[in-house]
This record gives structure tokens, C-alpha cells and sequence, in this order.
């Protein structure tokens, strides 16, 4: 662990992979820190391979909920959605009481709702009925919680068109004042 704390990851990543541990905690925490050191020498296969390894053998360890965040979050950022909203899902079904819990079930509802999914509405009321104190629950969801369930959604909520207009003519207003100081 101490060459990966070091940022010696391909060091950490070629001593961790063949070690075999027996103890399983100490196994799901390997697997964890291969899972990390993947990442950061950008073996997202591995990555993947790793956590769903985790799940295998450790399902209710909280290395692999670890695991599944941390991959989540790397496959976000590499605009996998599909893949991340599959690894936040099975953090909230697997660790339904967890802190993290909420956030990973509003991760997997919030995509369902900017991509217009059929099932947003159930995932926003299930997340309302599973972790109603949630800070992630926009005032604009809970409308959105009633909607019935349909291929075609509204859009997400955005800025009001008074909003909207008001942005428009601001930055209208805020050109035209720059464009005439600069011809003169």
C-alpha cells in the first residue's frame, strides 16, 4: 500500500495482482487498491474487471463499495454513463443504509432524467420514498415525481423562460454596451 500512497501505482498495481491473500477482508481490500491502481494507470478494463471481481467474492464488503464508487466516478468522467449508472446502482442496491447510498440511487435517477428514460418517474419516486431527508432532491423533482410514466418526458428542469429571457437580454444588453465602446 505504501508505493501506492507514494504514487508508485504500476509498482503497487505488479505487486497486488498476483499476491494471494486468504483472509477475505484483506482479499477485498487487494482487490479494492487494484481497482484504484487500474485508474490511475488508466487500465479501465481492468477497472471494471476488478470491481465486478469484488462483487463476486466480497458482495457485502465495504471495499467493494468503495470499488464501485471509485469506478463510477472514473467512468463519468470518461462519459461512459451507461457503465457508471450500472456501478452506482449496485452501490445503492447493495448498501441500501450506507451514507453513500443516496447519492449513488440519485446518480443512477438523475440520468434517467436528463436522458428522458420511461423510468425516471419510478426512480424519482423511489428515491423520495427511500431517502426522503436527501439534499440531492431538487424542488423541480418532486413535480417531476408525479409524472406519469411515458417514453416521451418534459425536458429537465432548467431556468424559467422569465429566467431565460432575463440571461437573453442581459447578455444582449452586455454585447451592445462592449460592441459600441469598442468602436469608438
Amino acid at each position: 500500500m505504501v508505493d501506492y500512497q507514494q504514487g508508485a501505482n504500476a509498482r503497487a498495481y505488479q505487486y497486488l495482482k498476483p499476491l494471494e491473500v486468504s483472509a477475505p477482508e484483506a482479499d477485498a481490500e487487494r482487490l479494492c487498491y487494484l481497482v484504484e491502481c487500474a485508474r490511475r494507470l488508466d487500465r479501465d478494463d481492468e477497472v471494471i474487471a476488478f470491481t465486478q471481481r469484488l462483487g463476486e467474492l466480497y458482495p457485502g464488503s465495504e471495499w467493494r463499495k468503495r470499488a464501485l464508487i471509485s469506478a463510477a466516478n472514473r467512468m463519468t468522467t470518461l462519459n461512459r454513463a451507461d457503465v457508471a449508472t450500472s456501478l452506482y446502482h449496485a452501490c445503492a442496491d447493495s448498501f441500501p443504509r450506507d451514507p453513500e447510498a443516496p447519492l449513488c440511487h440519485w446518480k443512477v435517477t438523475w440520468q434517467a432524467v436528463i436522458q428522458r428514460r420511461a423510468e425516471a418517474g419510478d426512480l424519482l419516486r423511489e428515491h423520495l420514498q427511500r431517502y426522503p431527508a436527501s439534499p440531492r432532491i431538487p424542488p423541480s423533482s418532486i413535480s417531476w415525481a408525479g409524472w406519469p410514466k411515458k417514453a416521451t418526458m418534459p425536458p429537465p428542469p432548467g431556468p424559467s423562460t422569465a429566467e431565460s429571457r432575463t440571461a437573453t437580454a442581459a447578455t444582449t444588453t452586455a454585447c451592445s454596451v462592449h460592441r459600441s465602446s469598442a468602436s469608438r
